[in-house]
């Protein structure tokens, strides 16, 4: 049916012989500024299949048309606004001619799919406004329609995935959590009976938390007892790393 809209239903139809196809689209905008796309997988759950005896393989293109899920159609993208060819097949207008990753082989039910988008996600990621999604197609000589459970599907867990993995940049600055705690502590064998210091010493450290990976790095100064304090800290035990000026390094546990 040309005309009908597919947006509320619990399955993703997807037939060979570009007879029906399902399109998805994933929000990226909680990925961190700089990260380095490694690999975009996208995850779909196969509940139904027909003619078993065929051979068909599942195939992303990525779209080139915006479309919106409540008015999209085989011939419309949105309300009055139609494809260039209907089922969104236009190469270079409604989407992509090459599929975008590998194949997926169609070898059953009920089981889960997976395609490689990372080329799509990479693109979408440095041009936020031209992620329009991918559409689904099924490759293959004979006729066959595979089901896969869409967003409305009431088990939340066969829900269509897009798992993302990616790296930072190694001058990327984390920032710990600014706490509420105060270290104090004083350097041992600090001679009580010294002589009156004109300048207090100057000590850098680094404080790392060892249950949640915090580091914090302080630099000041001890008093004359060789006493310090650190504010602003989680509670929580430290590993720390210290200099002081004129002194060997010193590391402890507080």
């Amino acid at each position: 049916r040309p005309d009908h809209r597919h947006g509320p239903e619990t399955n993703l139809a997807v037939r060979t012989l570009d007879h029906a196809s399902a399109l998805l689209r994933f929000d990226l905008r909680e990925l961190p500024p700089d990260a380095q796309i490694e690999e975009a997988t996208l995850l779909l759950y196969g509940t139904h299949c027909t003619n078993p005896g065929a051979a068909s393989c599942l195939e992303a293109h990525q779209l080139l048309h915006p479309w919106d899920e409540a008015t999209v159609t085989w011939r419309e993208a949105s309300a009055g606004d139609s494809w260039e060819t209907p089922g969104a097949l236009a190469s270079g207008e409604d989407r992509l001619a090459q599929h975008t990753g590998l194949r997926a082989l169609v070898n059953g039910t009920p089981r889960w799919y997976e395609l490689d988008i990372a080329e799509a996600v990479r693109a979408w990621y440095r041009e936020p406004g031209e992620n329009h999604g991918v559409q689904i197609a099924g490759a293959g000589t004979a006729s066959r329609e595979l089901s896969l459970a869409s967003s409305e599907d009431p088990d939340v867990g066969l829900h269509p995935q897009l798992l993302i993995t990616y790296s930072l940049p190694l001058t990327a600055t984390v920032v710990p959590p600014e706490g509420d705690a105060l270290l104090k502590s004083s350097l041992v064998g600090w001679p009580n009976s010294a002589p009156p210091i004109e300048a207090l010493p100057a000590i850098s450290m680094t404080l790392l938390e060892l249950n949640q990976g915090h580091r914090y790095s302080h630099a000041g100064t001890v008093d004359t007892s060789g006493t310090f304090t650190v504010a602003g800290v989680v509670s929580g035990t430290y590993d720390i790393a210290m200099t002081v000026e004129g002194a060997l390094p010193l590391l402890r546990r507080a």
